[in-house]
């Protein structure tokens, strides 16, 4: 009876031409009938790196030598993972790395953070600062990084999450906030007409002076983390719009209590204070889709104010137009 992982060549019968003489070389036993050693694998090199055909009384240690190669390549890979995690945070200038420690310990002052969250954070500050020098680090980013944190399953996931999401809003945080112009524009006309809105503006308070504290803290300075998290998703399908509504929204549900308010220091304190009275995530989120609704709806009626473009939108430069403005396109002009 042969035994188990050896094949049997049959008696008197020839060799397969396909058969290489690497792979199988029949010995004289094998010819009689008797047990052969499985064939050898990656240019005739014995199967596991050790491998050798089983001999009567003895174990076969292929396995043994396979499993004792891959631990030792497992341990090489993450020597490498931790020598390149190292020198990618190494290349971040210094200022960069005491600035993200102190802005993360103001982070996490009142807040409930884990602790492994809290590395979690720091790590991925330091590795998007590397990964992406145009940006580096901005004052802001440490909430942005601590709310993926908080809702990732492990550090892996987290960046991925947060270096998709910072490859699509990086204008937020550019040098010179281009993106943020982009947003406070789009907001003013979403809420033109609210009275919490001309209430402000009567009172010389600019946009300029609430707005880039929730859009550039991923509404950190607003909202408490368990809500921001909750949000992630409507942000990450929404993009700019989404930040929009999620502002308009909150500043929505505050409408009663500035509207009582008749002096700026007044105002602004108790627009500093929107975290005391912010709604929750159960709240928040209905309200800003109807938000995004009325900003597409108030976006689309101020195309009507432009001068039309002369032909199709293929005859300009719509390389940095979102998928939003060629339907409103196709359907207003």
């Amino acid at each position: 009876m042969p035994r188990p992982g050896c094949l049997v060549w049959p008696a008197g019968k020839a060799r397969p031409a396909t058969w290489s003489s690497a792979q199988v070389r029949p010995s004289a036993e094998a010819q009689r009938g008797e047990p052969l050693a499985l064939p050898r694998l990656l240019g005739g090199a014995p199967l596991g790196g050790g491998a050798r055909a089983c001999g009567d009384g003895k174990q076969c240690s292929g396995q043994a030598f396979a499993r004792l190669r891959a631990a030792a390549w497992c341990v090489v890979g993450v020597r490498r993972i931790a020598a390149a995690t190292q020198e990618r945070s190494r290349s971040v200038d210094s200022l960069s790395a005491e600035m993200i420690g102190l802005d993360l310990a103001r982070t996490d002052e009142g807040d409930d953070l884990a602790p492994e969250h809290r590395g979690w954070t720091r790590a991925m500050l330091l590795r998007y600062a590397a990964d992406d020098p145009a940006v580096g680090y901005c004052q802001g980013l440490t909430f942005v990084a601590s709310a993926y944190a908080s809702a990732s399953v492990d550090q892996h996931q987290a960046y991925h999450r947060l270096r998709s999401f910072l490859g699509q809003m990086r204008g937020l945080w550019l040098p010179g906030f281009p993106l943020l112009e982009e947003a406070t524009a789009r907001f003013e006309v979403a809420v033109k007409q609210r009275g919490w809105f001309q209430h402000l503006g009567a009172h010389e308070i600019d946009t300029s002076m609430y707005l880039p504290q929730g859009f550039l803290t991923l509404f950190g300075l607003w909202l408490p983390r368990s809500t921001v998290v909750r949000c992630l998703s409507f942000l990450e399908l929404h993009g700019l719009l989404g930040f929009v509504a999620i502002a308009v929204a909150v500043l929505d549900s505050a409408e009663h209590r500035l509207l009582r308010l008749h002096s700026m220091e007044e105002l602004l304190f108790a627009l500093r204070g929107i975290p005391r009275f912010a709604p929750g995530p159960d709240e928040l989120l209905p309200a800003a889709r109807r938000a995004l609704i009325a900003a597409g709806r108030a976006r689309a009626s101020s195309l009507d104010r432009l001068p039309r473009p002369q032909g199709p939108p293929w005859n300009e430069d719509w390389s940095q137009r979102s998928w939003r403005d060629w339907v409103a396109w196709a359907v207003f002009m």
